[in-house]
């Protein structure tokens, strides 16, 4: 199990508040197939939100992120001639002197959101096949919602009416469904 959730434009008393309500309803409704999840949020005041991360411990590391001064990057997906452990960062400087269409033509499959703090410009840029594209929604308030899964845009979708992860009524039509896969075999 994996997913990957950023939020941008919320209140700033909220920012905290609606990244933790979000993860914990993923952390609830979201299958893990038994293996143990790690996670990371980080709140980015200069979006007004931020994102958080949940992944196995034993899967693919698909995840990537990298800050410094000037620059903010969230990477989701691969690069097909280099770790992903720096993936965040070599986004970071292929935008720095390519720009949009340099971070495009990166050989991989992946989204990487880039945050240019010098700007006050969040960009989501997606390799040019797709394929790591993430959903994306803007909720009533005018707040920007970007995901891996639809779980945590649909969890966003209530953000404000509760405060603990139990708070379902904010989910009115999700339904989950165990999608661990049971392989058995017939005999004729």
């Amino acid at each position: 199990m994996y997913t990957f959730y950023l939020s941008a434009g919320q209140p700033s008393a909220s920012e905290d508040a609606q990244l933790q309500r979000v993860m914990a309803i993923c952390r609830e409704l979201m299958p893990t197939a038994g293996n143990p999840i790690s996670s990371q949020l980080e709140v980015i005041p200069e979006i007004g939100g931020g994102f958080f991360i949940l992944a196995s411990e034993l899967g693919e590391k698909l995840f990537n992120h990298y800050a410094n001064d000037e620059l903010q990057v969230v990477f989701y997906g691969h690069f097909f001639d280099s770790a992903t452990e720096d993936a965040a960062r070599r986004v970071a400087q292929v935008w720095q002197t390519s720009g949009t269409e340099g971070v495009q033509r990166l050989n991989g499959l992946f989204t990487a959101v880039v945050i240019d703090k010098r700007q006050g410009q969040l960009s989501v840029i997606s390799d040019i096949v797709g394929i790591r594209t993430c959903r994306y929604r803007c909720s009533g308030d005018g707040a920007f919602h970007l995901s891996t899964h639809n779980v945590p845009l649909m969890a966003a979708g209530g953000a404000g009416t509760g405060t603990g992860p139990r708070q379902r009524h904010v989910l009115p039509g999700l339904r989950m469904v165990d999608w661990r896969l049971q392989l058995t075999t017939r005999h004729r």
